[in-house]
């Protein structure tokens, strides 16, 4: 099964379910304790619905830019102490994380 990280109504990273439930606890790992519960509503379909995604739609600049700051220090760690770290799977997301409008606004 896939599972995915929606960004937006365009943008959409794909993965293995394996692969996001370790990018997702790795991301939740790095958030500032304020910022957790602002993001509870990107990961309620993961958590409360059993999904196989999260979402980021519907975040506002802030909140979208928190979690961009999450999943670039949970990248850097994992990369640097996880050799099967999912290395594509990272690439991707964080690159089409940077490239949404909301990015560093």
């Amino acid at each position: 099964m896939a599972g995915a990280v929606i960004i937006s109504e365009e943008n959409v990273v794909s993965m293995s379910n394996v692969i996001l439930d370790h990018i997702v606890e790795k991301i939740r790992d790095e958030f500032f304790d304020s910022e957790a519960v602002q993001l509870l509503p990107v990961f309620y379909p993961y958590d409360e619905e059993g999904m196989t995604f999260i979402s980021l739609r519907g975040t506002s600049a802030a909140e979208f830019n928190a979690f961009v700051r999450a999943t670039c220090l949970a990248k850097d760690k994992d990369l640097a102490s996880n050799s099967t770290a999912p290395v594509e799977a990272w690439a991707d997301l964080y690159e089409t994380l940077r490239k949404d409008l909301r990015h560093r606004i």
